[in-house]
């Protein structure tokens, strides 16, 4: 922490150590709960030197010092789903361009959802560094982006759905017994 704090001093943003420090406490002081989104700005613990700009600077220590362990699992899971999203519709879409279609996309279609994918799946890295240096946990930029990719998937997946053949279950009937 020594040299972070040197770094940091080398650098003239000792006042950004100082709220991550804070973050840091507030966090270990109210680890379940948090201290409620949004109301890191308005901490005032004694002995606590008011900056200017009473933010974290990390959207993971935000969500943590204000919504607590829960909040922070459930944001990671929403951080999470996003890529895993943009994975699906691309593991999808690559599986339909063998020889026998697993889509009912025509190619432009699936040029254009392809494209959603990887557009989201730069944002999402984008968003995740940006998110190391900046308190944007409750802004609009990621859940824009997380809806984008979850639509992109759901439309490749009902896409495949439609293009799945029925399983023809007219030979199991003869197995099932009734017993009055």
């Amino acid at each position: 922490m020594k040299q972070v704090s040197a770094l940091y001093r080398l650098l003239g943003d000792e006042a950004r150590l100082r709220l991550l420090t804070q973050g840091v406490e507030v966090f270990t002081e109210n680890p379940i709960t948090g201290i409620g989104a949004g109301q890191f700005q308005n901490y005032n613990d004694p002995g606590v030197t008011i900056e200017r700009w009473r933010v974290t600077h990390n959207v993971w220590l935000q969500v943590a010092a204000e919504l607590g362990i829960g909040g922070l699992a459930i944001f990671a899971f929403l951080v999470i789903s996003g890529y895993r999203s943009c994975f699906a519709t691309l593991r999808w879409l690559r599986g339909s361009r063998r020889k026998t279609p697993s889509t009912t996309l025509d190619a432009e279609a699936q040029h254009i959802i392809a494209l959603n994918a990887k557009s989201m799946l730069a944002a999402l890295v984008g968003w995740t560094v940006c998110s190391l240096f900046a308190a944007v946990a409750f802004n609009w930029t990621f859940y824009y982006v997380l809806g984008l990719a979850v639509c992109g998937r759901e439309i490749a997946r009902q896409h495949r759905a439609a293009a799945e053949p029925v399983p023809d279950h007219a030979a199991s009937h003869r197995f099932v017994r009734v017993h009055a």
